[in-house]
């Protein structure tokens, strides 16, 4: 008995059972039976705060959820907190998986009653925005195609267990996905801004602005607002910068055009000056209204007011477009795409509503496979980010099929299909090793036994700390990075200073 509910207790909520907590088990076992002890033990479990924290996380590794941009800059993203936030209240509120999706894929899209929920639905956004990005990049269309790129790459591996990605420079070599499916779905993403909050600085190129949220929602703000006149200053200050640059580029030009040695008018130092200033100071007021009061902001993605459809790109290269394709989803799946996408609108509500609609092949499946591998260690398709023809075949096809029917017709909620596993005799098996077993199914694919698993070290350092008394269960304001990166103070002063001495040139 101390084993299952030490093995119940780490797979719901991360944290070992406290001694009080088995004999309260146990007894209850002695009392009502197995079956009532450990459907209560469960239930408690599963509306505690930390099944959420627990269980979030699994998606937040999905969703390839992090603080920073990665890749060469490694810029911070303070705006990252507030979707790891929306995920753990999701999954704490079982949001059906189906709504849980169409938030993210959609959430700036659907309709709202409140700022509240408005600035809610705009977090959940996130799901796009967070992920590495190339802030080093030069090329701002290039940039933007990677972003698409990274987008579809996510979302398709991560909600059909198989990347359409790799279609961006030639048809799928193993799957039944062509170039045309990827563009078709790249004008989708092509067709969203990506908010992702960061600015121009000498440590990064790129850009990307923060999405403000409504003030009336009443979020908290970590980031400190700035007097009346210091935002006055700042406008001022930029637009003395932008015509500095407009005259400075006047000036080469024209002495270009009589004839005249334009080389030590407007360099490379003097543009590069303009433009890490300006793009700090932009960072500075993106942070605040016109009267300088700090705003709630977030990641996020928003329709573009052009909608757009995107050319096939020879072999991926921006610089090689070909036939334009019309915005659509695959179509390997057999299932029809009900209607055409609004000329008006990108097509990610429309295409959250085709990966949710009951009878996709795919969504719920791949979903009650992640669930299965949570609570079993491995899942039934042990390929659990790929069910393409380079994935492994299911175990057990027939029970994934019954589970994800059942996952549907309960209302897509996770809390009850983790239940139903938790609860099943196949769970409350013994580890004991036995002979006859192994050498019929040594891998253990069948499940003659209940897999013995190592802790994760989030689970192995909090364990610790609950056994000392000194874990804080308390929900942390922000992170670390929105507390401290996000109020770190813009400075304008000795960017000159940081210029190679011998960077120069005409511009």
């Amino acid at each position: 008995m101390p084993t299952l509910i030490r093995r119940l207790h780490f797979d719901l909520i991360g944290l070992p059972p406290a001694p009080d907590a088995i004999d309260k088990f146990v007894g209850r076992v002695n009392k009502s039976g197995l079956d009532n002890a450990l459907a209560v033990e469960a239930d408690e479990l599963l509306a505690a705060p930390q099944f959420g924290e627990r269980w979030g996380r699994h998606w937040l590794d999905v969703a390839r959820f992090a603080e920073s941009s990665g890749k060469d800059a490694n810029i911070s993203f303070p705006y990252a907190w507030r979707y790891r936030d929306y995920v753990i209240d999701s999954v704490n509120a079982d949001v059906p998986y189906d709504r849980f999706l169409a938030e993210q894929l959609a959430g700036d899209l659907l309709p709202y009653e409140s700022p509240k929920e408005r600035a809610r639905l705009l977090i959940a956004t996130g799901f796009l925005a967070v992920g590495t990005k190339n802030l080093d990049s030069m090329n701002p269309m290039q940039f933007q195609a990677d972003i698409v790129d990274e987008q579809i790459d996510t979302v398709t591996r991560a909600i059909l267990g198989s990347s359409v990605a790799c279609a961006r420079c030639h048809d799928h070599k193993f799957d039944a996905f062509s170039m045309k499916d990827y563009y078709a779905l790249a004008g989708i993403f092509a067709s969203t801004k990506t908010f992702f909050g960061t600015f121009v600085s000498p440590a990064n190129r790129v850009g990307g602005d923060p999405l403000p949220l409504p003030t009336e929602a009443g979020l908290p703000v970590y980031h400190k607002s700035i007097k009346p006149d210091r935002v006055a200053q700042l406008n001022a200050d930029m637009a003395m910068l932008r015509q500095e640059e407009k005259d400075g580029r006047a000036a080469v030009f024209k002495a270009i055009k009589e004839g005249k040695d334009a080389s030590n008018i407007f360099t490379l130092r003097d543009a590069l000056r303009i433009f890490w200033r300006t793009g700090s100071i932009e960072g500075e007021l993106e942070k605040v209204d016109a009267e300088g009061k700090a705003l709630p902001l977030t990641m996020g993605v928003l329709d573009r007011d052009k909608i757009v459809d995107v050319p096939i790109l020879k072999r991926g290269e921006i610089s090689q477009p070909g036939e334009v394709v019309a915005r659509a989803f695959p179509a390997v799946f057999g299932l029809d795409q009900k209607t055409a996408l609004p000329k008006e609108a990108s097509g990610r509500l429309e295409f959250a509503q085709w990966l949710t609609d009951p009878q996709h092949p795919l969504t719920s499946r791949v979903l009650v496979n992640r669930i299965w591998k949570h609570v079993f260690g491995e899942g039934l398709v042990a390929t659990v980010d790929d069910f393409g023809s380079t994935g492994q075949r299911p175990s057990h096809p027939k029970l994934l099929d019954y589970l994800a029917l059942r996952f549907v017709e309960n209302g897509w909620s996770v809390k009850s299909m983790v239940r139903e596993l938790v609860l099943s005799r196949t769970y409350r098996q013994a580890s004991t090793w036995r002979e006859d077993a192994f050498v019929s199914d040594p891998d253990n694919r069948l499940l003659w036994r209940m897999p013995k698993r190592r802790l994760e070290a989030e689970a192995i350092r909090d364990a610790m700390l609950a056994v000392s008394g000194e874990l804080d269960l308390s929900r942390p304001e922000a992170s670390l990075v929105g507390r401290v990166i996000g109020d770190r103070p813009i400075s304008l002063i000795g960017l000159d200073k940081r210029l190679p001495k011998d960077l120069d040139g005409s511009v």
